[in-house]
């Protein structure tokens, strides 16, 4: 007896919502000064999203997510708004992040752009 299969009519597949990678994120909003640099940060749990500790750079980082980091005595909360596919200015990077720890004033804590090893 021969097994009888429906066949599939194509239509539009599901559209996932835009991600980007964690460490190419926090490089292209000046988080961290070098890419190898976010990756380091993130393999040693310095890096989470949406509470969660992550393991690896390659966690997808999408619009509306929090980022916590917490690096050498230093903690930031940030939300993602937008995306980027390469490294953008500091006007643009502002608005690619929100800061969610800092009070909403003219000028955001020391160190909020680049982490320095």
């Amino acid at each position: 007896m021969k097994a009888r299969y429906r066949k599939h009519k194509p239509g539009p597949e599901p559209q996932a919502p835009p991600s980007q990678r964690a460490d190419k994120w926090l490089w292209c909003v000046r988080i961290a000064k070098t890419r190898a640099m976010a990756a380091k940060m993130i393999s040693a749990g310095h890096v989470r999203i949406n509470r969660r500790k992550i393991a690896r750079a390659c966690a997808p980082v999408r619009p509306g997510d929090v980022l916590t980091i917490a690096h050498k005595g230093f903690c930031a909360v940030f939300e993602v708004t937008g995306l980027a596919e390469k490294r953008v200015g500091a006007k643009q990077a502002a608005l690619l992040k929100k800061r969610l720890d800092a009070p909403e004033s003219g000028r955001d804590a020391p160190h909020e752009g680049r982490m320095r090893q």
